[in-house]
């Protein structure tokens, strides 16, 4: 099974690439060589000679030559929660759009290939009904897909075994996620994973998008140019952000029927854009925070000023209060495919699934990065949202090597998917600008899952109440002692 080099490159570039992310320097400094949340400085990518690749070359899983006779392998995955539904695993047939047939051909494919049985076991709380299995010693499910937020406790428990005992798992794999060991890895251990078989959680990071449209009416230019030369700051953000504020229907009033500059949720995802991490990690492997420092009170004191500029911003929930919302699955779906989709908001920040939901804008949307804090920042930086969806395997499984052996097949098989949609559906058919797809790429090169998030430890919390309170020193000097505590009484036992 050969692949071209040139097309396994752009696959690996559409799978979460952390090879050349380092966190931005916690000290307050801007230059200064960075630790990765591992603890390890991360070296600069080296730089192959064009005549030294080859035109082909093999990159397939080292995989042992079995089959399994007609055996089940069990999926539990999450359905039935709206914005995080594991919808891309499974395919009941063929219909002509592109990322549903290659969900399906590959599921066949990984069928006709081990001589297996795929079973999806749908269920709106997977945690719940994973713990329920493994207490009941009943050995239903062998893989689980749900949302990392609600299954980090049951690992901490020991519901959920630890990749690094798996043989053929390698994060280090292009149909794996490397991101997810550096970044989620606790006293040697690995509790999630994530890799080609579904887009979340690497899917889920938030990057921004924008109304051509708006942009084209208040005469500014999308900012292509200032991403490319590493200057698409958060001032700059600011000053496009403040030049759209229209009381369109002249009520005095500035809300949804408006026209508004930025339609927001959380600081996090732009805190994060703007280099700082939450939580690194000790020599033992165990979480610690990262946050006070000179970088993080700078990026809350300017990640504030763009989300509070007055009469041009507007939270979700103040946009959808008082509206009619029947038919949609959320409030937030709801804003987006009604408000955003007819230009009423310059940006907004969310996933790239979210396009779904304003393809047919008439004017058009983009895609740009977060903006940095600075031009001295390194790179883009695009958090995942906790709450999406990662990859577990009950501690007490019985089928150890086969679902080592399947797993890894298929994701190694999904590379056609992920490129499906990517290449074909985001890029082609939503987001159809050259200019657009070149900042999906950018987006797609430093996400970050933040593990005091995804364990809910407390340290975001000191970040948000600063956010809201204008004060980080005495909100850390209040909450600091409650997070270390937390984190001894999550992590305590992993290296007693």
């Amino acid at each position: 099974m050969k692949r071209s080099i040139s097309l396994m490159l752009t696959l690996l570039m559409l799978l979460s690439s952390c090879g050349s992310q380092t966190a931005e320097t916690q000290s307050g400094g801007q230059n200064a060589p960075a630790e990765t949340q591992s603890g390890v400085e991360t070296a600069p990518a080296e730089t192959v000679p064009e005549e030294t690749i080859p035109e082909e070359t093999e990159l397939t899983p080292d995989l042992p030559d079995v089959t399994y006779d007609g055996e089940k392998l069990n999926v539990l995955t999450r359905i039935g929660s709206w914005a995080y539904d594991v919808s891309d695993v499974f395919s009941e047939e063929l219909t002509g759009e592109v990322w549903n047939d290659a969900i399906f051909n590959r599921n066949l494919k990984l069928e006709e290939t081990y001589k297996i049985e795929l079973v999806e076991h749908q269920n709106s709380q997977p945690s719940i009904a994973f713990q329920n299995d493994v207490m009941g010693g009943l050995h239903t499910y062998e893989l689980v897909a749900e949302m990392m937020k609600d299954m980090m406790p049951l690992a901490l428990e020991n519901y959920c075994l630890d990749w690094n005992d798996l043989s053929h798992v390698n994060t280090e794999d292009p149909w794996f996620d490397a991101c997810i060991k550096r970044d989620l890895s606790v006293g040697g251990k690995l509790f999630a994973m994530a890799g080609a078989i579904t887009l979340q959680p690497s899917f889920l990071s938030r990057c921004l998008f924008f109304s051509k449209g708006i942009m084209q009416d208040y005469n500014i230019t999308p900012p292509y140019d200032l991403v490319r030369e590493g200057k698409w700051t958060i001032d700059r953000m600011i000053e496009m952000v403040e030049m759209v504020s229209e009381d369109k229907n002249g009520d005095g009033v500035y809300n949804a029927d408006d026209v508004l500059g930025l339609l927001k949720e959380t600081p996090n995802f732009f805190l994060i854009g703007a280099g700082i991490l939450y939580t690194g990690v000790d020599e033992n492997g165990i979480p610690v925070p990262t946050i006070n420092n000179e970088r993080t009170i700078a990026a809350i004191d300017k990640v504030r000023e763009l989300m509070n500029i007055p009469n041009s911003t507007i939270h979700y929930v103040d946009a959808a209060s008082g509206r009619d919302m029947t038919g949609y699955a959320h409030l937030y779906s709801f804003v987006r495919s009604v408000y955003f989709a007819d230009e009423h908001f310059l940006f907004t920040q969310i996933d790239p699934g979210g396009t779904a939901e304003f393809i047919d804008m008439e004017r058009g949307f983009g895609v740009l990065p977060n903006p940095k804090l600075d031009e001295e920042q390194e790179a883009y930086y695009h958090m995942i949202d906790e709450w999406s969806c990662a990859w577990y395997i009950p501690s007490d499984t019985v089928t150890l090597e086969k679902t080592d052996i399947l797993f890894t097949a298929w994701n190694y098989m999904s590379l056609p998917v992920v490129d499906a949609f990517y290449e074909k559906t985001l890029k082609l058919k939503r987001a159809d600008a050259p200019e657009d797809s070149e900042m999906l790429d950018i987006v797609r090169q430093n996400p970050r899952y933040e593990i005091s998030l995804i364990f809910d430890l407390g340290i975001a919390n000191i970040v948000t109440d600063a956010f809201e309170h204008d004060n980080f020193a005495s909100t850390y000097a209040r909450k600091i002692k409650a997070a270390e505590k937390m984190i001894d009484k999550k992590f305590g036992h992993l290296v007693d």
